[in-house]
């Protein structure tokens, strides 16, 4: 691409003209582009430069290929590391931990160094002094727990056996010795029986006394009493005694068998306990996986502070916080943040350049992971978005360790035999895009209306690679084209200028139809009704109770303070708020309430003051903030118990975490003369602010 200037020499400084928010290509200063084939003849001269002809530089429109890439800065680090972590509960502190970068060597391999290790040596050492007495405590634990099962299970089987025990033998032998029992009082009442009867026969004959005949018939009686009593005692036995042991003795076993199953879950419990401790002692020791590098795990934060403990001898790490890990050197990448502007651009599968720090040959990637979320930023740079990118190296250069830094260039989008312009020599207008020529008359300028090529990916922005724009039609192949319009180009900068004016109305108007809207919750418009009957936005009351709002402008940016929607601020709704200290001031007709038409008097008033003064349109002494309140007006509003001081619990909410500093004195009260101090300080920001309301 060839580039000219006229044949006059110019000053070798440029001015840059202002585009405004609307041009979307900045001008920029025109140096030297040998990099790109250009060449700009130099500009010297002496004098003030101008805006004229002689000032113009031009440049041909050529034919060829566009590149679009994106640029990030990032870090080398291993695509699947294997991170060994702290496995101790409660955390732990190191102990011993082998040196940063130490190599691990295959078990039975050759060591290249003295400190390499190999596969299942130890690499660090975690304390165990607490776990080694917890160990013993619970081992003591597990064989107090098998002693108490031994002894429920010993319960079990005695219970068992006074089963067995009774229904085979207590039982059968209780049984015998009644039916005996019972046999015997039926064998001597059948002798009674027979005895009495004999008796009767003799005492007829006259044998026998009557005396001895009752004795006998006596005896008769006492066996038959003898028998039932050895028969109802066998019923007892056989019917009732028997359940009864029977239920007594198995509720035994029962007992004994939850003892035996209660026994056996606490020893359970301890064993597991026992062996959680087991394995937690045997995590104090962290051995080598597999061949590779220790790789501390010092992660830092974006503004280069550790996130968590340092790993390093001494130090104590918590719980599951990863402390080694081991990269595969065979499956590298590169993770870079790319700005929230630019990541719609990158999609996975687009190829990039990768340049190594310490490499000479750049290498070459694929984008093959892209976040959807931002990465963490910190407080500073709350704003700025970024999402981390992971671009996967194709091929791996010996010696490449994590933590390399890199310059990745991912290649986002490629067109070939398309229209190139200068950025600088294009300017965007309304949306839409210009160029300037020469006239082929030589009258001047010929403006040219571009339809400029649109990205494929992402927001579809405008094809541009920083340097060139890219176009469909409006200029052709080897036209020359004003370099630089907003210099050289009346008409350029005719157009600029009437896009901001324009632009300038728009934001205007939108503020001017906000404040006659007003903020949601206004009140009613002019001649509504309203049940309450009292006093509308504008201050007066309508017929029949009801009353028009007459506000000239709604409340802006104090709509919020308006609680219940009413279209007006009262006194008790400014309460701990800033409005408060204006309230007096504002409130033009003394009504108790504030209504935008007050709220655009006091403004209006403030303008026609040259806008340094306050709520109540009177300019402080310097020249900035409100002059509505004073020490003593806030010493009257405040001091609700009529101390002549105010304490932190009157003091509004909102200005209460500032008490301390306000209270010069440290009695906990605030006096006139430190209310006096607070207002001046108040009243000197707003001046050095520009004054406000």
């Amino acid at each position: 691409m060839a580039m000219t200037k006229s044949s006059s020499a110019t000053s070798s400084q440029k001015r840059m003209a202002d585009g405004g928010s609307t041009v979307l290509l900045l001008g920029l200063l025109i140096c030297g582009l040998a990099g790109s084939g250009c060449g700009l003849v130099d500009s010297l001269g002496s004098g003030e430069a101008s805006a004229s002809e002689d000032q113009k530089l031009t440049a041909s429109v050529q034919r060829g290929v566009i590149q679009v890439s994106v640029t990030e800065d990032g870090e080398v680090e291993s695509a699947k590391p294997i991170v060994l972590k702290c496995m101790v509960a409660g955390g732990a502190q190191i102990l011993e931990i082998v040196p940063d970068g130490t190599r691990i060597v295959e078990k039975g391999g050759q060591k290249e160094d003295e400190s390499d290790v190999f596969v299942g040596d130890q690499i660090v050492k975690l304390d165990d002094s607490k776990i080694k007495d917890a160990l013993d405590q619970q081992k003591i634990k597990v064989g107090n727990a098998e002693n108490a099962l031994i002894l429920a299970e010993k319960d079990l089987s005695l219970a068992t056996i006074s089963v067995n025990e009774y229904e085979k033998g207590t039982f059968v032998q209780e049984l015998q010795g009644l039916d005996a029992e019972v046999t015997i009082a039926m064998e001597n009442l059948r002798g009674a029986e027979n005895q009495f009867e004999y008796t009767q026969k003799m005492f007829r004959k006259g044998f026998v006394t009557k005396l001895q005949l009752e004795a006998d018939e006596f005896a008769v009686k006492r066996s038959n009493l003898e028998l039932a009593q050895s028969q109802t005692k066998r019923k007892v036995l056989v019917v009732f005694t028997k359940e009864k042991m029977l239920e007594d003795l198995h509720s035994a076993v029962k007992t004994a068998t939850s003892g035996v199953k209660q026994k056996q879950s606490a020893l359970d419990l301890e064993k597991r306990s026992l062996s959680r401790i087991t394995e937690q002692f045997k995590n104090c020791v962290i051995v080598a996986p597999k061949p590779g590098m220790v790789v501390y795990h010092n992660e830092r934060s974006r503004w280069g502070r550790s996130q968590s403990a340092q790993i390093e001898e001494g130090a104590t790490v918590r719980e599951h916080q990863a402390i080694v890990k081991l990269p595969d050197f065979t499956k590298m990448q590169v993770k870079v943040s790319v700005h929230e502007s630019k990541v719609q651009q990158v999609a996975v599968g687009d190829r990039a350049s990768l340049t190594i720090q310490g490499y000479n040959e750049p290498l070459s990637g694929v984008v093959v992971e892209i976040a959807n979320q931002p990465e963490q930023a910190s407080w500073y740079q709350a704003k700025v978005k970024e999402y981390a990118t992971i671009v996967k190296i194709d091929e791996i250069p010996s010696g490449m360790v994590p933590g390399m830094s890199a310059e990745v260039v991912i290649d986002v989008e490629e067109r070939s035999d398309v229209l190139k312009l200068p950025v600088e020599s294009v300017i965007e207008i309304g949306g839409e895009f210009f160029a300037w020529s020469s006239a082929t008359d030589g009258s001047g300028y010929e403006r040219k209306k571009l339809d400029v090529v649109k990205s494929e990916k992402g927001d579809a922005r405008v094809l541009t690679d920083s340097k060139f724009i890219a176009v469909n039609s409006g200029v052709a192949e080897n036209e020359l084209v004003v370099l630089n319009p907003r210099d050289t180009v009346a008409e350029a900068k005719e157009l600029i200028l009437a896009d901001e004016e324009q632009q300038a109305k728009k934001r205007s108007s939108a503020v001017v139809a906000k404040a006659n809207t007003g903020a949601p919750g206004q009140g009613a418009g002019k001649g509504a009704k309203k049940k309450s009957g009292r006093p509308s936005a504008g201050g007066r009351k309508a017929a029949g109770g009801g009353e028009g709002s007459g506000a000239a402008g709604g409340l802006g940016r104090m709509a919020g303070f308006d609680k219940d929607k009413d279209g007006k601020i009262s006194k008790a709704e400014s309460e701990g708020t800033y409005v408060a200290n204006f309230f007096d001031a504002l409130d033009g007709d003394k009504d108790g309430f504030v209504t935008g038409a007050e709220v655009a008097a006091a403004q209006a008033k403030r303008k026609a003051s040259g806008g340094g003064g306050g709520a109540s349109g009177k300019k402080s002494a310097g020249g900035g903030g409100g002059s509505g309140f004073t020490g003593a007006t806030l010493l009257t509003r405040w001091d609700k118990d009529s101390d002549g001081k105010v304490s932190k619990a009157e003091l509004p909410e909102t200005m209460q975490a500032g008490f301390d500093a306000l209270d010069g004195d440290s009695d906990g009260f605030l006096d006139r003369a430190e209310l006096d101090k607070m207002v001046a300080a108040m009243r000197a920001r707003r001046s050095s602010g520009g004054g406000g309301q």
